[in-house]
C-alpha cells in the first residue's frame, strides 16, 4: 500500500489529500477544527522563504541580463501582465453575473461610524525603508527595491562573483521550499478538514451558489484557459504544463494564497524549462 502512494505523483497526492480532508471534516464536524493548528504550520513553513527567495532571485536574475536582454523582458513581461489582467478581469465581470441576488437586511453597526482605514500608496510601492518593508511583507516595494538593485548590478564590471551567491542562496532556498512541499498532503489534508468541519449545513445552504460558481470558475481558468493560452505561445505541452504545475495549483486554492507558493511555483517552472529538448543547449 505504501508503495502504490509513493509511486503517485505530488499531483495526485495533493488531490486525494484535498478530497479526503474534506470527508473527514465532514464526518467529524467541529472536533477536525484542531486541524488548522496543522494548516497554519505548513503555511507558516511555505510563507518563510518567500522573501528572501524573491529577493535573491529578483536581484540575481535582472543583474545577469544585459540591457537589450533587460528591454525585451520588460516588454515581454508586461504584455502578459495585460494579457492576465484582462482574462482576470473577465472572469471576475462573468462569475459576477452568474451569482443570484441576496436581498439583506438593513442593520446599525458601530463600525459604520470608524472612519476607513487610509491606504498609504507611497508606504505600499516606495521602499523608503526596505528592512521595514520587508518586516511588514510590503511586496511591491521590496520587489521595486529589488529591481533597482539588479539594474545597477547589471553594469556592475565585477558581478560574476557576486551573482554566484545569489545562485547558490537561490539552490539553497529552493531546495528548503522543495523540503516543505513534501508535507504539502498533510498540510493540504489538515486545512481541507477544518474548513470542511467548522462549515455548518446551514452556511453552506446559504453559500452554495457560490461555492459551484466559483469552483467552476477557478477549474476553468486553471485548467484550461490559462494552461491552453501557454500552450498556444510557448512550445510546452498541456501534459508537462499540468504535471509540473498542478501540484502547485491546487496548494495555491486550498491555502488561498499565490504569495506562499511563489518558490514552489519557480521551482516547478525551472523543471518544466528542463523538458524542453534543446535547453541545455540554449544555456
Amino acid at each position: 500500500m505504501l508503495n502504490k502512494v509513493l509511486a503517485l505523483s505530488p499531483f495526485q497526492r495533493i488531490l486525494i489529500a484535498l478530497s479526503l480532508g474534506v470527508l473527514v471534516g465532514v464526518f467529524l464536524g467541529e472536533l477536525a477544527s484542531p486541524l488548522r493548528t496543522v494548516g497554519d504550520i505548513y503555511v507558516g513553513l511555505l510563507q518563510m522563504t518567500v522573501m528572501p527567495y524573491i529577493i535573491f532571485s529578483v536581484i540575481g536574475n535582472i543583474g545577469r541580463l544585459t540591457v537589450e536582454q533587460s528591454k525585451k523582458l520588460a516588454v515581454n513581461s508586461f504584455a502578459v501582465l495585460f494579457l492576465l489582467w484582462g482574462v482576470g478581469m473577465v472572469t471576475v465581470f462573468v462569475v459576477a453575473q452568474t451569482l443570484p441576488t441576496v436581498s439583506a437586511g438593513s442593520f446599525f453597526s458601530t463600525s459604520l461610524l470608524e472612519p476607513p482605514k487610509e491606504f498609504d500608496f507611497i508606504k505600499i510601492f516606495i521602499p523608503s525603508n526596505p528592512f521595514q518593508s520587508l518586516s511588514e511583507n510590503l511586496v511591491p516595494g521590496v520587489v521595486l527595491f529589488c529591481i533597482l538593485v539588479g539594474l545597477a548590478l547589471m553594469h556592475a564590471p565585477e558581478k560574476h562573483a557576486t551573482l554566484a551567491v545569489f545562485d547558490t542562496m537561490n539552490e539553497t532556498l529552493g531546495r528548503v521550499s522543495n523540503y516543505v512541499a513534501r508535507l504539502s498532503p498533510i498540510g493540504v489534508f489538515a486545512i481541507a478538514a477544518s474548513a470542511a468541519g467548522t462549515l455548518t449545513l446551514e452556511e453552506f445552504g446559504r453559500l452554495q451558489a457560490y461555492f459551484l460558481v466559483y469552483g467552476a470558475a477557478v477549474l476553468l481558468l486553471v485548467l484550461v484557459v490559462l494552461p491552453l493560452l501557454v500552450v498556444a505561445i510557448t512550445p510546452f505541452r498541456y501534459s508537462d504544463i499540468i504535471s509540473t504545475q498542478g501540484n502547485v495549483l491546487i496548494t495555491a486554492l486550498a491555502i488561498g494564497s499565490v504569495f506562499a507558493v511563489i518558490p514552489l511555483l519557480i521551482e516547478s517552472q525551472k523543471k518544466l524549462m528542463t523538458s524542453l529538448p534543446d535547453y541545455n543547449q540554449q544555456d
